[in-house]
């Protein structure tokens, strides 16, 4: 009887840790610090600070998305890259989406990339409403940044979900190199197209899509990926692709029924260096 009741409460206060982490994997948001160091960054762009949104899934934390806002106001971004997946076809409160964009916009510029879930929600209209939001959406787009007197070229590339006869990243890259600027920041949904963007010449590359492979345990960079890979790679924090500078986010929310485990939400702030801190 005693030994029933030694292994009731073991399975008890397993329970309770497991229950415990999953709250804690899917609504608390790990904020990450990274640094990127690029000798070819101008250096009117030395210090610059990026706060990395992705795979959102139209997810809440706090009214309107103020405790994700706050956490990003603190920070003092010089822009907001939101990397697709904002909204979710299986999210009914759209209307919630656009007013944290709003909220956001009111923080930094931000700049937006579509994903796939954005095609499945009908994409010219969430890019309407979030123009409306003050978000500037980027597909297959480039601008100009300028900072101190520098500048560097922002490209966002379209989700492959897009129209059959959009132009390819490659093409895209070549419009975007054509500008002054020849340092070129990426914005991409999908983490797993690094490889293609660093032969392309791309410096930095931001992405998302892959929800840092749902449960994360040790030795592995994820355990389940998109389309139900195993043991994807890249899918969470910083990484050196043939010498361009990937940050993959977690994202923030989830889609239908997958829930996270052992992996937090996840808000990446990016800040560019010329040379490592000392």
């Amino acid at each position: 009887m005693r030994k029933k009741r030694v292994v009731l409460g073991i399975v008890g206060v397993c329970t309770v840790l497991l229950l415990a982490e999953l709250y804690r994997s899917n609504r608390i948001i790990e904020l990450e610090k990274i640094t990127i160091v690029r000798e070819n960054l101008p250096e009117g762009f030395d210090g610059f600070k990026i706060a990395h949104i992705s795979d959102l899934h139209g997810t809440l934390f706090g009214e309107d998305n103020e405790e994700l806002a706050e956490m990003i106001r603190a920070e003092k971004p010089d822009i907001i890259a939101i990397t697709g997946d904002f909204v979710d076809t299986t999210s009914r409160d759209v209307d919630m989406v656009y007013a944290t964009a709003r909220k956001l916009a009111d923080i930094a510029p931000c700049y937006f990339v579509p994903g796939n879930h954005e095609y499945k929600e009908g994409l010219a209209q969430v890019a309407a409403e979030l123009e409306r939001a003050g978000v500037t959406v980027l597909q297959n787009e480039a601008v100009e940044l300028e900072r101190n007197g520098d500048k560097i070229t922002l490209l966002g590339v379209d989700d492959p979900n897009g129209r059959a006869d959009m132009i390819t990243m490659d093409e895209a890259v070549r419009l975007a190199k054509q500008r002054e600027p020849d340092f070129l920041l990426m914005l991409n949904h999908r983490y797993s197209r690094a490889e293609e963007a660093s032969a392309l010449g791309t410096d930095i590359m931001l992405a998302g899509h892959a929800h840092g492979g749902l449960v994360r345990l040790p030795f592995t960079d994820g355990l389940v990926g998109p389309s139900m890979k195993l043991l994807p790679q890249h899918t969470s924090g910083h990484y050196d692709i043939d010498g361009m500078d990937l940050v993959t986010s977690r994202g923030l929310g989830n889609t239908g029924w997958t829930r996270r485990l052992f992996n937090p939400p996840h808000l990446p702030i990016i800040e560019l260096r010329t040379k490592q801190p000392s």
